[in-house]
């Protein structure tokens, strides 16, 4: 009798269980911290922050976004598109994370879907590794449906990698290595810059965003314009001479 009833309430217990996967996979949304970069000394870099909530509404979010290294200073956050009405604030805590409310005070909630929900902005400390990258790490996460409960959360770690603008030549060490660069802006940089306007030479990545740089002359520089032209490469001849008049790189 006692175990006709123990296997009775066995196929009970794992029937509910099984029902209940669904709800609980329903019920889970992701927190995803974007990728970064900036210039050692650079102030106002961004990194979006995204939501993948599509079976519940959110109504409000607390999360510390945490770099060990403490190279990075977050000096706000703004909401996006999905996040109208919301109120978003940080405060840079001494461990190196900072930490973010977005919350609702007159009842919006942010939608079903995918996409950002606020942006963070990075000052970037001159001391900062060049050509080295940190993880921002999200932490201690609470993300809340519109009826003002706790939701289970995946978090999505990320990099933020610290640029020097015409330092595209490979590590010599290491040439295959996708971190391009090894710290210094030297004639070798020039000779892969040529190569690239001039088609021989396709660039990585991240290549390609430190080949183009702001360029003109004070108070005439412009910001750079996503191709990389023969404009760039005289830029870091300049920089390479040491020219003292040339833009911020």
């Amino acid at each position: 009798m006692i175990r006709e009833r123990f296997s009775i309430l066995l196929i009970v217990f794992t029937t509910v269980f099984l029902i209940s996967l669904p709800l609980i996979a329903r019920s889970q949304v992701t927190l995803d911290v974007g990728d970064g970069s900036g210039i050692p000394g650079s102030s106002d870099n961004p990194v979006n922050v995204s939501l993948e909530n599509l079976s519940d509404k959110v109504r409000g979010i607390t999360v510390d976004v945490c770099d060990i290294d403490n190279y990075l200073t977050c000096t706000r956050c703004e909401i996006t598109d999905r996040t109208p009405g919301f109120w978003c604030s940080t405060n840079e805590l001494a461990n190196g994370c900072v930490k973010i409310i977005l919350a609702s005070f007159s009842g919006e909630v942010i939608e079903k879907g995918i996409g950002p929900i606020f942006t963070l902005y990075y000052n970037v400390l001159e001391e900062a590794p060049s050509a080295g990258c940190v993880t921002l790490t999200p932490e201690n996460e609470k993300v809340y449906n519109e009826s003002g409960n706790s939701l289970s959360t995946f978090l999505d770690a990320s990099q933020f990698c610290f640029l020097i603008y015409g330092d595209v030549y490979p590590r010599e060490s290491f040439p295959d290595n996708p971190v391009c660069g090894d710290g210094i802006v030297n004639v070798y940089d020039i000779m892969e810059m040529i190569s690239f306007v001039i088609g021989t030479v396709d660039p990585s990545g991240c290549q390609a965003v430190r080949a183009d740089v702001p360029n003109g002359m004070p108070p005439y520089c412009d910001a750079p314009n996503g191709e990389v032209t023969i404009s760039d490469a005289v830029v870091i001849v300049d920089k390479v001479l040491g020219k003292a008049n040339c833009c911020e790189y």
